[in-house]
C-alpha cells in the first residue's frame, strides 16, 4: 500500500516496517491513484482516501461505501465470502463485519487437512468393485494376533469397525499376476485355506517376477511388504500358521503366527 509509507526490512526483527502516511493534513492520501489530494470522492478513513466499493486492506468484511458511511468501513452482507488465511477451517464468511469459518470443516472425516498445501489428503480409499474401505497406510512389525488386535481396535477416519482383511480379500489387491489375482490358478481362498494340494501348490502361488512390474494396486504405496491375512491355515488341529501376500511379488504364502510382519485394515 502506497498510503503505508516507504518499505524498508528489519532483519533483526523479521519484519517489513514503514515511515507511515505521506500526506501532511489536510491532504488526504488516495491509496488507489497512490497520491495526496484535499478532496475524497470515496471514504475518508484515517487520512486516507479510499476508492468507493474497495475493500478495506485489513478485512475482507468491510468496504467503502460513501452514500452510507463516508468516514468509516461500512460491513458487507452477512453470508459475503472471505478467506481468513486458513485453509483447513473451511469455506468462511462475513457475519456482522468479521470473517468467520463456518462450522464445518473443509475436509471430511475421512480426509486429513494439509495446511502448508491447501488441499484435503485422503486417510483412506474405496475399492468401488469389491465396496471394500482400506486404510491407508501400513502398519508394521506385528505377529498375526498383533495384526488383529491392531485393526479390531481402531478408531480411524470416523469409523470403528476395521479389521484385518481376509486371504481373498488379499487377492483382490493383487495385479499383473495371473495366478495369484482373485480367480486365477492359485487355489487358495477364505474357504480353500490348508497347505494341502487341494487348495495350496507352490509353484503356482510362489509369485509373479517381471522387473519393473508392480503387483499391488497403486493405493498400497508400499510395494515391498509382507502383509499378514486374517485367514488362518486350516489343520486338525490348533493353526500356527496364517495366509500371507507378499507385495513385491504378488506371492500368496504362509507364515508362523509367530512371524511378523505389516498389516493392512479394512471395513
Amino acid at each position: 500500500m502506497w498510503c503505508t509509507g516507504t518499505e524498508s526490512c528489519n532483519e533483526s526483527d523479521d519484519i517489513c516496517e514503514h515511515t507511515g502516511n505521506p500526506c501532511d493534513a489536510p491532504e488526504l492520501c488516495d491509496d488507489i491513484n497512490n497520491q495526496c489530494e484535499l478532496v475524497c470522492t470515496g471514504c475518508a478513513i484515517s487520512n486516507v482516501c479510499y476508492g468507493e466499493d474497495q475493500i478495506n486492506p485489513l478485512n475482507d468484511c468491510q468496504v467503502c461505501n460513501s452514500n452510507l458511511n463516508a468516514s468509516d468501513w461500512t460491513n458487507v452482507d452477512n453470508g459475503t465470502v472471505c478467506d481468513d488465511g486458513i485453509f483447513c477451517n473451511g469455506v468462511d464468511s462475513c457475519t456482522t463485519g468479521v470473517c468467520t469459518p463456518p462450522v464445518e470443516e473443509a475436509c471430511s472425516s475421512t480426509e486429513e487437512c494439509n495446511e502448508a498445501n491447501d488441499i484435503c489428503e485422503a486417510l483412506v480409499w474405496l475399492d468401488v468393485t469389491t465396496n471394500l474401505m482400506w486404510k491407508k497406510g501400513n502398519h508394521g512389525d506385528v505377529d498375526w494376533q498383533g495384526a488383529q488386535n491392531y485393526c479390531n481396535t481402531l478408531d480411524y477416519a470416523g469409523f470403528t469397525d476395521w479389521r484385518v482383511p481376509t486371504i481373498s480379500e488379499m487377492r483382490t489387491v493383487i495385479i499383473n499376476c495371473d495366478a495369484t489375482t482373485i480367480g486365477g490358478d492359485c487355489l487358495v481362498t477364505d474357504d480353500c485355506n490348508n497347505e494341502t494340494a487341494t487348495c495350496y501348490d507352490y509353484n503356482v502361488c510362489k509369485s509373479c517376477s517381471t522387473l519393473g512390474t508392480a503387483y499391488i494396486v497403486e493405493e498400497i504405496e508400499n510395494k515391498e511388504i509382507l502383509l499378514w491375512s486374517s485367514t488362518e491355515v486350516a489343520t486338525s488341529g490348533e493353526s500356527i500358521k496364517g495366509w500371507n501376500v507378499y507385495a513385491r511379488y504378488g506371492s500368496i504364502f504362509t507364515r508362523a503366527k509367530t512371524d511378523t510382519m505389516d498389516t493392512l485394515c479394512v471395513r
